[in-house]
């Protein structure tokens, strides 16, 4: 369980990098909203179904990204309580 904890870390990482990428090549659409042409119109359309393309399952990331601190911080607590009791076990011995 450790492994997918270390694993899903680095990978949503690099997710977020990617989506943040992608979001810097989008931002060139126009002016503001006010007085929009039909292609600065259809520029934004474009930025909003690529970001939500892009940055699908945002609220998975965000439980994954939880999980996984919870689960490093548990099989830390674990290795260090497994390690008290095994030195305990030594020196009863």
């Amino acid at each position: 369980m450790g492994v997918w904890a270390i694993i899903t870390l680095p990978m949503s990482l690099l997710d977020l990098i990617f989506t943040i990428l992608l979001a810097t090549d989008y931002v060139s659409c126009g002016r503001l909203l006010d007085d929009l042409t039909q292609d600065e119109y259809f520029c934004y359309l474009d930025v909003g179904i690529v970001m939500t393309i892009s940055a699908r399952g945002f609220t998975l990331w965000v439980v994954n990204i939880i999980l996984a601190l919870v689960m490093l911080k548990d099989i830390t607590t674990f290795n260090d309580s497994q390690g008290k009791a095994y030195k305990q076990n030594i020196s009863n011995s």
